[in-house]
């Protein structure tokens, strides 16, 4: 038992049956079978048509019948062919074009073939054929089925088009047109033929309502200079097809037998055939008015189009030439100079166009560039022969970010006094957005550069932080503790320690020239070199030292330097043995005598001799030491740090003071305490070197 459950839509209807859903879409089987339906009505009306010319009415039992029956077939063709037509315009309803063309093509076929039945007509009159009211008949009908396809195809085109941007108020007078259309259609069941009151007055009011329809023709403004231009040539072939079959529809009512004027003079045929003809009227008087300004305003959204691109190219990131070259492009295209060159010498950018080098760099010297405005010339007022030269007028417009002049923009054309005012205004705006996209441009490069130099930077303060050690407590009765940081987010400094397998530890800081990136990559290797070379248990501080002035001075370039001092402590035998290389002296302090002494000795920073004559300038130095003891390490960013508005540092001497007081601290107190003290002698102010204090504390305990 099957059961309607929902009417969703007209020609839509839902039912349930054995639990699935199932659809009719009337309008989709409508639309296929149209074609067939258009023939098959056509061949009756035909085939009734002929019956009528001969008076063959008995065949039917009532003559109403026979009449009904022709306006039954007559509608069913009518509606059927406008339900193909309206199905056909819909398929281009997003190109105007388009579905002008395929009106303008479906005027010409069907124009051809009715063309071919006069001629056939024609050369049958020359037969002394011209009785013969069948065929003529048959001829009527054939041209009237291609004349109301030809409309229908055009009513169906020129709909899409009125309703384009479509306002309410058009939509209801439209819904209203095409009901009473089909209310005119279906008046052939009432009388089929011509009646004064029936005829004039629905003609009349439906021609009121055709003339603000064929006023909605901003399609036309979709179409640029040359579309419009192909549109009025076939809307002059529409009106050509229309006017032929015009002529030849009626040039049958002149054979007296032949019965028409029932199908060919009804309100319907008449309204339709106006709308037709005054709606294609009205958009060829539109495109040929239009058509003056239309190339002002392509000129207008070329320009648009133009900052477009130029804005673009600063979006995808494109580089400074390729702003240049749609700078040059664009302005040869709406000039529509003949030849141009854009030079840029701080960019070292020269493009050309239409014109050689050799003729650049000979026109050139003879041109004005020293100018903040655009220039119009006549090359005759530069050469003696101007008829050697192809170009004859030039202008020149200078290429501008900010005030700054960076460039000059040639263009050439052949004709003499060729750049109007307008060109130049032109020119001068396109000029001034490519300065404006060059200068952002400017800021964009800047800003991402900044950002890209940020992001190496805190990279390199990443490897800089790694590369440092974080634990500072050794065992055996020896502590170590460590304050480093940079000018800015890395810097040069660089320290670090080793246990050796004899249970020895090597203690190294160091100081390398320059801080930033740079700095960052030579800690690097020279945290390879250490680690490298310390591994050899029996390198002393000055063999160590000369290895790793050979391997720096491999890796590192010849304008880099690097101060050090390298310390190797062993607990066992309470023995301290030291070298410097161009360092600042360490502090050491003697617990038993309390007093502070130098570890002074000679010694050039790595990386100046690069040869064996490095060793002859390193001493080594090796003394014993007492539980308590204690060693400060330091770079000059502690004693060079001053105060604010005063030439005088810190100091090596309030180091040594300040040491003096925490030394019986354990070794990170004594870092922390003497920072303390730096800290407020440079209070608020911010020109720092980089720094680092390194605190060594020789304890009693021992294990």
């Amino acid at each position: 038992m099957q059961e309607i459950t929902e009417i969703q839509a007209v020609g839509r209807i839902y039912w349930t049956g054995n639990s699935k859903l199932m659809q009719i879409n009337f309008s989709k089987y409508i639309g296929k079978s149209a074609p067939y339906l258009a023939a098959l009505s056509w061949s009756f009306l035909f085939f009734l048509g002929l019956l009528e010319q001969q008076h063959i009415d008995v065949v039917f039992i009532n003559p109403s019948f026979s009449f009904f029956l022709k306006g039954l077939s007559l509608n069913v063709f009518l509606v059927t062919l406008y339900i193909n037509s309206r199905a056909w315009a819909k398929k281009y309803e997003l190109d105007y074009k388009i579905l002008l063309w395929r009106v303008f093509i479906s005027a010409l076929v069907t124009t051809f073939f009715s063309g071919l039945l006069t001629v056939t007509v024609m050369l049958m009159d020359e037969q002394i054929l011209l009785d013969d009211t069948l065929v003529h008949t048959f001829f009527f009908y054939i041209e009237f089925g291609l004349f109301s396809l030809f409309l229908l195809r055009a009513f169906s085109a020129w709909r899409i088009m009125i309703l384009h941007e479509k306002k309410i108020w058009i939509h209801y007078l439209w819904g209203f047109f095409e009901i009473s259309l089909f209310v005119a259609l279906i008046s052939h069941f009432v009388r089929i033929g011509v009646i004064d009151i029936f005829f004039n007055i629905p003609y009349i009011v439906l021609m009121i309502v055709v003339i603000p329809l064929s006023l909605n023709v901003k399609w036309i403004t979709t179409f640029n200079f040359n579309q419009k231009l192909v549109a009025i040539f076939q809307l002059l072939v529409i009106f050509f097809c229309l006017a032929y079959f015009f002529a030849s529809i009626t040039s049958y009512f002149s054979h007296d037998p032949l019965v028409v004027d029932e199908i060919s003079k009804s309100v319907f045929s008449s309204v339709l055939v106006s709308f037709v003809i005054i709606y294609a009227l009205v958009s060829f008087l539109v495109t040929l008015f239009n058509l003056p300004t239309s190339s002002e305003f392509e000129k207008k959204f070329k320009e648009i189009a133009i900052f477009e691109r130029l804005t673009d190219s600063l979006i995808e990131g494109k580089n400074k030439r390729e702003v240049y070259q749609i700078l040059l492009d664009n302005t040869i295209d709406v000039t529509k100079a003949d030849a141009a060159w854009l030079e840029v010498k701080k960019d070292r950018v020269l493009l050309n166009k239409n014109i050689s080098r050799g003729s650049i760099d000979k026109w050139s010297p003879k041109l004005n560039f020293d100018t903040s405005e655009i220039k119009r010339y006549n090359f005759m007022d530069y050469f003696s022969r101007p008829s050697a030269y192809k170009f004859n007028a030039v202008a020149v417009a200078p290429v501008t970010v900010g005030k700054d002049v960076i460039g000059h923009l040639v263009l050439l054309k052949r004709l003499h006094n060729s750049f109007s005012g307008l060109m130049v205004s032109a020119v001068n705006t396109y000029i001034s957005q490519a300065g404006m996209a060059l200068q952002n441009f400017k800021l964009l490069s800047k800003a991402v550069e900044n950002e890209r130099l940020k992001n190496e930077i805190q990279i390199a303060k990443n490897i800089h932080d790694r590369l440092l050690p974080r634990k500072h407590e050794f065992t055996n009765g020896i502590q170590v503790s460590a304050a480093s940081e940079p000018a800015s987010e890395v810097g040069g400094d660089f320290y670090d320690y080793y246990k050796r397998d004899d249970g020895s530890y090597a203690i190294m800081l160091a100081d390398v020239a320059g801080h930033g990136l740079s700095a960052a990559f030579y800690l690097a290797q020279l945290k390879g070199v250490f680690r490298g070379i310390v591994h050899s248990n029996n390198l002393s501080p000055k063999a160590f030292l000369v290895q790793a002035n050979l391997a720096i001075s491999e890796c590192l370039e010849k304008n880099i330097f690097v101060t050090a001092s390298y310390y190797l402590i062993n607990p066992k035998k309470r023995e301290i043995t030291y070298a410097r290389a161009g360092h600042l002296p360490g502090i050491f302090y003697d617990s038993k005598e309390k007093v502070l002494r130098m570890h002074d000795g000679d010694g050039i920073s790595l990386g100046i001799l690069r040869n064996k004559k490095f060793e002859e300038h390193i001493d080594e130095i090796k003394f014993k030491y007492n539980p308590g003891d204690s060693i400060l390490l330091y770079t000059d960013g502690i004693t060079e740090a001053k105060k604010k508005g005063v030439k005088a540092r810190y100091g090596l001497e309030n180091l040594k003071e300040a040491f003096l007081r925490y030394s019986d601290r354990n070794a990170t107190e004594i870092t922390d305490e003497i920072l303390k003290e730096v800290f407020a002698y440079a209070k608020n102010h911010n020109t720092w070197d980089d720094y680092t204090l390194l605190a060594i504390k020789l304890s009693e305990k021992m294990e």
